[in-house]
C-alpha cells in the first residue's frame, strides 16, 4: 500500500463508522485514497454505498451504534494495524506520514492523534492535555492500534456509547506504556461546542462519563444522550 508520495504504509486498514454525514465523508475518502478504508454505514444507505464504492473503499452495513459500528468494522479487516476515524474528521497534512512513521518503528503500541476544533481551540488543547496524562481519549482523536493489543483486551467493546472511553480504560490496562500521543492534529467538527455552548457541553460530557464511572449501562446512557 503506498502513501500518496511514494512512501510504504505497512498493513494499515481505516475503520470509518458514518451515520447520514455523506458530505463529510466525501472529504475524508478523498483524503484516503490510497489507502484500505472500511466505512461501516448505520444508516444502511444505498447513496451512502455508492460514494464509498466510488473511492474504491469497502462498504458495511450495521445497526446505529458507534461501538457497534466500528467493532463490525474490525471483524471485517485483517490487517495488523487498525486507525479508527469519525466521518468528520479532516486530516492535517502530516497525518498519513506520521501513522506512517509509528507503523515502521514496529512497536506493538496503541495511540491517537492531536485534535483541533475551529473556533473553540482552547477546548481542543484541554482534551489533548487531558488524554496526554490519562490516556482516555475520545474517537474524534483518530484512535489507532495494534491488532494483537485489541485482541488481548477482548475486542473492540460493542457498546453505543462510551466505547471510546471503555477502549482506552482497556488499552491502558492492558499496555499503558505503550500509549503514543502524535502531535500531528486531526480537525473535527465543532458544531456541538458552537450549537449548545462550551460550558453546556463541557458539563454535559462529564456527567456522563461520572454516571458511566459509576456503572450506568451504555444502552440508558444512549438513550437519554440523544433524546
Amino acid at each position: 500500500m503506498l502513501h500518496a508520495n511514494g512512501m510504504e504504509i505497512a498493513d494499515l486498514q481505516i475503520i470509518i463508522p458514518t451515520y447520514r454525514d455523506d458530505l463529510r465523508l466525501r472529504r475524508l475518502l478523498e483524503q484516503l485514497q490510497g489507502l484500505r478504508v472500511i466505512v461501516v454505514d448505520g444508516d444502511q444507505n444505498s447513496d451512502t454505498e455508492a460514494l464509498v464504492s466510488d473511492f474504491d473503499a469497502q462498504y458495511v452495513a450495521a445497526e446505529p451504534s458507534r461501538g457497534g459500528q466500528i467493532c463490525r468494522g474490525v471483524e471485517y479487516a485483517d490487517a495488523t494495524w487498525l486507525w479508527v476515524l469519525h466521518a468528520d474528521s479532516c486530516l492535517g497534512p502530516d497525518c498519513r506520514h506520521a501513522i506512517r512513521e509509528v507503523i515502521a518503528k514496529g512497536d506493538m503500541v496503541w495511540g491517537r492523534f492531536n485534535i483541533r476544533l475551529p473556533g473553540v481551540p482552547v477546548v481542543a488543547r484541554m482534551m489533548n492535555l487531558r488524554s496526554r496524562i490519562t490516556q482516555i481519549c475520545t474517537g474524534d482523536q483518530g484512535v489507532f492500534f495494534h491488532r494483537e493489543l485489541l485482541d488481548r483486551i477482548g475486542g473492540f467493546p460493542a457498546q453505543p456509547l462510551m466505547e471510546d472511553i471503555e477502549l482506552c480504560k482497556r488499552l491502558t490496562q492492558e499496555a499503558g506504556n505503550n500509549f503514543v500521543p502524535l502531535a500531528v492534529e486531526i480537525e473535527s467538527s465543532a458544531r456541538r461546542w458552537q450549537q449548545k455552548g462550551v460550558l453546556r457541553t463541557i458539563v454535559n460530557m462529564w456527567w456522563f462519563r461520572l454516571r458511566y464511572f459509576f456503572g450506568a449501562k451504555p444502552e440508558k446512557l444512549y438513550e437519554h444522550y440523544y433524546r
